[in-house]
């Protein structure tokens, strides 16, 4: 039986008592039909809410977490503008409210040391370097003045000499340390030569300019020590023939430009790091017949910007690692005839961008592991190796593109090469000599030289070639 409370003390009681069996009182009759309409509004009503609250709750919430993250990348690129944009735009701008003012020149004294450094931070301005086998001094200096309307080129300054641990320092700085520039701010060209007999180090920063190392000229030239960093210019090296690079790093930056290295034959760098970045600009190595690039790793990254590697043709290559990516661009590398290569991994990254890797008739000489990525774009691989009597080794290739196509090259004529091929595609075709979705050469397992790729692309085409 249905239990109620007397209205009057409360009591537990039958729902069709008459009377309430603790105080006695008459027990009203109650008609349920005419309040179960308003319980099933009552009912209904709340149900809606909840329903609604819920609806509401998981709409909002989502939009809540992406105007947060909108919001913050906003302050983030924000932060990164104020402090880039003004050291890389005033410079520039302020260079054309400058006039000429004249020419200052320095001569060091005559040959006096065997080691020096060369540290240089210029505002805004070109600096052009080179050899001159015939100077007795270790370096002159022309510099080409710009001031702006109260400048005084008196007051223009020069390269001066530091020996803070027995080593000469010739040191160059036009910083004024002024974020706004002063009217009587000035602006430099440098024009300087070295000579050759000098070992030297370069320590170069650049606000606005380009940079450009020019040792052509020069039959031989040591150079302990390669850092360049250039917020908006470009960075031109011609190192020419037959130089030697041996320092603890090769360093090239450039915010906002274009790096170019070109090495002559027979020169040779020795340095655990080679590494050149470039935010926005491209990237273009080319080195000529039988160069030597003894090295850890070789790190080469543009955000925006193609990369062009040339390493002409009997280059020796040592190193663990090759590092190459792009996040907006082409990766466009080249192996030349005979180049020898002594290296444990290759990682290509393209983010938007075709990644094209020609190493026919290389030489390799230990297993190594190439890691090729591409996020919109082809992947093109001309593998066609030097086979050498009694060198082993495995090459493990994986490839992965998200969109684009992938297509291997490996016509090669060694009976002791066998070929492994894994296909996979989510969305396209697959063409391996065997009309399968993996392949394996005969008596691959035997063979002195075993190429084995893994191929994934998600949308676009697999092609493998063995003719």
């Amino acid at each position: 039986m249905k239990k109620i409370h007397c209205v009057y003390c409360g009591e537990k009681i039958d729902s069709d008592a008459k009377f309430c069996s603790n105080c006695g009182s008459n027990i009203p009759v109650r008609d349920e039909s005419k309040n179960e309409p308003q319980r099933e509004a009552r009912e209904l009503h709340t149900y809606a809410l909840e329903e609604s609250n819920e609806e509401e709750v998981y709409i909002r919430r989502p939009r809540t977490r992406n105007l947060r993250r909108v919001i913050i990348g906003f302050v983030v690129i924000a932060g990164i503008l104020a402090v880039a944009l003004p050291a890389t735009l005033i410079p520039i701008f302020n260079t054309y409210s400058c006039h000429y003012l004249g020419t200052t020149t320095y001569t060091s004294s005559s040959i006096m040391t065997n080691n020096a450094s060369l540290i240089i931070d210029n505002v805004s301005g070109d600096i052009d370097i080179s050899y001159d086998i015939t100077q007795t001094e270790v370096l002159t200096a022309v510099l080409q003045v710009y001031g702006r309307s109260e400048a005084n080129i008196n007051d223009a300054k020069t390269i001066t000499q530091n020996f803070p641990t027995g080593q000469c320092e010739f040191i160059f700085n036009s910083d004024d340390g002024s974020i706004i520039p002063r009217k009587e701010r000035m602006y430099y060209d440098l024009e300087i030569v070295i000579n050759p007999n000098v070992a030297l180090k370069y320590n170069i920063i650049v606000s606005s300019g380009n940079t450009y190392l020019d040792f052509s000229s020069a039959s031989s030239a040591i150079i302990e020590e390669l850092e360049i960093v250039t917020f908006s210019g470009d960075i031109n090296i011609d190192l020419g023939i037959g130089k030697t690079i041996t320092c603890p790093s090769v360093n090239l930056e450039a915010s906002s430009g274009n790096i170019y290295i070109y090495a002559g034959s027979g020169c040779v760098i020795t340095t655990p790091l080679f590494k050149i970045f470039t935010f926005s600009g491209d990237i273009d190595l080319s080195f000529d017949n039988g160069c030597s690039l003894n090295t850890s790793i070789i790190d080469l990254e543009t955000s925006s910007g193609n990369l062009d590697v040339d390493f002409g043709s009997n280059t020796q290559i040592y190193g663990n690692s090759f590092d190459v990516e792009t996040f907006s661009g082409d990766i466009v590398l080249e192996f030349g005839l005979s180049t020898n290569l002594t290296l444990d991994e290759f990682n290509f990254i393209a983010s938007s961008g075709n990644i094209i890797i020609d190493c026919e008739h290389a030489t390799f000489n230990n297993d190594f592991d190439w890691d090729i990525s591409a996020f919109s774009g082809d992947v093109y691989v001309n593998i066609g190796p030097n086979s050498l009597t009694g060198v082993n080794y495995t090459a493990d290739f994986t490839i992965l593109v998200s969109s684009g196509n992938i297509d291997i090259d490996c016509a090669w004529s060694g009976s002791d090469i066998g070929l492994k091929v894994s296909a996979h595609v989510s969305s396209g075709e697959i063409y391996l000599p065997n009309d399968q979705d993996n392949y394996e050469s005969s008596g691959y397992s035997l063979k002195e030289i075993k190429y084995n790729f893994d191929l994934e692309t998600f949308s676009g085409e697999i092609r493998v070639s063995t003719e």
